[in-house]
């Protein structure tokens, strides 16, 4: 096992040391084209919801009062930011640019990822319920979208973007760990070569020596190589980093839907609003995408790439095999009708009898309604009567409370009067007995001068 091992690390030495570096430069030129490729696919797509956005604030502009569908009017904006973007810049080549422009998005399916995008969002907004108290969540409508979009989640139709993004984020980290295990692998194929040196021969053990250090110096060359691929990946991935402008492109989009949704009155898709022959032009030129697309990539699982054709897996054989069984389910079809037929009966007897029962069960909820109401209407006049009575009772209460109230006035005057006639009374009795006092005392005088 462990020659097995020694055999296999031997192995990767041997040719590991001389393909490494090479390894390096091709791994991190093709990084590089491939983070170019994301961060233009990126932007592309941005480029086109700021188009979509400048044309909302356009018509935000010219029409402040809100009217209309949020179906129609989304899908119009949205078909129209298409057809000038890609149709008519198509047809007429205006601009310097435009050509390469053209040749640019067939290159990277732009078009057919902004079809399929103006296509996923209309789906998700088509049956939302227009109410004031709830407002979708278009964070979420818009995210799903971007995220499921077939053509702009691949690059090239080939790789998986998200999945490429993250191997290019990790692969600063790599090229250093690939130098340095550049540099053991040298050192490893370097340090046989110290069994040739001769100790009594000075020459040569020089010479052995030598080549070793060479050996060495050629092998930490690799994780300088790793470290100088490893800064520029990293400038690299910061300067074109697709994250920000993925994120901005959504928060974008899902502003200029949460404006549109708030500037109209409902969601209905009769398409009876009133439009131009340039927006019907637009709107005919999406649809005709949208077909067109779909003719090309039927269905999600398929993935990008040409149609096939449904008969192709078909012979006559089984064609005529198909016949004989769609004979025998059409022989199978009278007795199946006649079962329904009898089944329709029943269930409409059924129907009828749960009908009359139901019907009956409501006739004897009306008159426990009507007895019901009579019992109320009863017994509100019965409380009105009470309250009336309850009235008077509190008017009389009032009205014996007021009078007695002035007895008890009254009654404290007199007690007040009493007390004063007491105390004149006690003043006249002190006063007689005084005088009483003062006439006794005369008399016993004149009793006793006689005596005298």
């Amino acid at each position: 096992m462990n020659t097995s091992i020694a055999g296999l690390i031997n192995v990767i030495v041997t040719y590991a040391t001389d393909y490494l570096m090479l390894f390096l430069l091709i791994s991190f030129c093709m990084a590089v084209v491939l983070r170019i490729l994301i961060t233009v696919i990126v932007t592309r797509q941005k480029k086109f919801v700021l188009e979509f956005c400048k044309r909302v604030h356009h018509y935000n502009f010219l029409n402040p009062q809100p009217k209309g569908s949020f179906y129609s009017l989304v899908k119009r904006i949205l078909a129209t930011t298409y057809y000038e973007n890609f149709d008519l810049r198509a047809k007429y080549m205006r601009r310097n640019g435009d050509q390469l422009m053209s040749v640019y998005d067939r290159i990277f399916l732009v078009q057919d990822g902004i079809v399929r995008l103006v296509n996923d969002f209309l789906k998700h907004v088509k049956f939302l319920h227009k109410d004031s108290r709830h407002q979708p969540n278009f964070n979420e409508i818009t995210a799903n979208s971007f995220a499921s979009n077939p053509v702009f989640n691949r690059v090239l139709g080939l790789f998986s973007m998200s999945r490429t993004n993250e191997i290019l984020d990790i692969l600063p980290g790599v090229f250093i760990v690939a130098g340095i295990f550049g540099t053991f692998l040298g050192i490893m194929s370097a340090l046989p070569e110290l069994t040739n040196m001769d100790i009594s021969d000075a020459a040569a053990s020089k010479v052995v020596i030598d080549s070793f250090l060479i050996s060495i110096s050629f092998a930490l060359t690799s994780s300088i190589l790793g470290i100088i691929l490893s800064i520029l990946m990293t400038f690299i991935n910061t300067i074109l980093s697709p994250e920000n402008s993925y994120m901005e492109s959504i928060d974008a989009f899902k502003s200029a839907t949460e404006i549109l949704w708030n500037k109209c009155e409902d969601n209905v898709t009769d398409n009876s609003d009133t439009r131009s022959e340039r927006e019907m032009e637009a709107e005919e030129a999406l649809e005709a995408a949208i077909a067109n697309i779909y003719a090309k990539y039927p269905s999600p699982n398929q993935g990008i790439g040409p149609r096939e054709d449904p008969t192709a897996a078909f012979d006559n054989d089984s064609i005529a095999e198909t016949d004989r069984e769609v004979e025998e389910e059409d022989d199978k079809v009278p007795p199946l009708e006649e079962k329904l037929e009898t089944e329709e009966k029943d269930l409409e007897a059924a129907l009828a009898e749960e009908t009359r029962n139901l019907r009956e069960k409501v006739e004897e909820l009306a008159s426990e309604q009507g007895e019901s109401q009579n019992q109320l209407a009863s017994l509100e006049d019965l409380i009105k009567t009470k309250a009336a009575e309850n009235k008077s009772l509190e008017n009389m209460l009032a009205e014996r409370a007021n009078a007695l109230e002035g007895k008890t006035q009254e009654l404290l005057e007199q007690q007040a009067e009493s007390q004063d006639r007491l105390l004149a009374l006690e003043s006249q009795l002190k006063e007689a007995e005084t005088e009483k006092t003062a006439l006794e005392t005369t008399f016993a005088e004149k009793k006793e001068k006689p005596g005298r």
